[in-house]
């Protein structure tokens, strides 16, 4: 299928499908990163053309947790928006009635729950914070939990970030990284819990 040959027209059909009949809203996402996805779905699914996708998606031919694990955008880079996690920093910095439990839905590279980790070493605040990450993915979720490496480019954007932060703190970034043949390898230094869910969705 040719990436051009998705109409908006199309992604509205198709993301409209996928909220009715797997629950996953992606009227959020702009076109061309859907346009994207929806070509890895067309090849994932081995789909004859663009009715046939929509056919197996209108009557839930393709596996859940194939179709959400295509659907899953990664970071790109880690403390990306640096003024969401300035203001993070702030909260936690006030906030004294831990234990405290956060769930990471859809974590696809483990970026953003590793930028909050950090700022809660920075802060000695993780003994008493438990982590939940969903991902249906075990590679996916293996790569997160046991060797996130950021790539070269990865790390100096991630440096650039976190130096934007503009806050007093006796650790930098350098603090929580070792050389890796493949870029920077995050150190395990959480002392809180990490509890993992394979599938699509935290168990309540």
């Amino acid at each position: 299928m040719d990436f051009y040959n998705i109409s908006v027209r199309d992604i509205k059909i198709l993301t409209r499908l996928i909220k009715e009949k797997y629950n996953s809203d992606l009227d959020g996402f702009v076109t061309i990163p859907l346009r994207r996805k929806i070509v890895e779905l067309y090849e994932v699914s081995g789909s004859k053309d663009l009715n046939d996708l929509k056919f197996k998606i209108e009557n839930k031919e393709i596996d859940e947790k194939e179709l959400y694990s295509v659907f899953q955008f990664d970071t790109t880079e880690m403390f990306r928006d640096p003024s969401v996690w300035r203001f993070l920093f702030t909260y936690l910095s006030k906030k004294n009635d831990l234990p405290l439990k956060v769930w990471f839905p859809s974590c696809s590279d483990g970026y953003e729950m590793y930028s909050f980790i950090i700022l809660l070493r920075i802060l000695n605040k993780d003994s008493n914070v438990e982590i939940t990450i969903s991902n249906p993915d075990k590679e996916k979720i293996s790569y997160i939990t046991e060797k996130i490496i950021l790539p070269l480019k990865v790390y100096e954007t991630s440096y650039a970030n976190f130096k934007r932060l503009n806050l007093k703190m006796p650790l930098t970034l350098v603090n929580f990284f070792k050389n890796a043949d493949e870029g920077y390898m995050m150190k395990n230094s959480f002392k809180g819990k990490i509890n993992i869910i394979e599938g699509l969705e935290e168990k309540r």
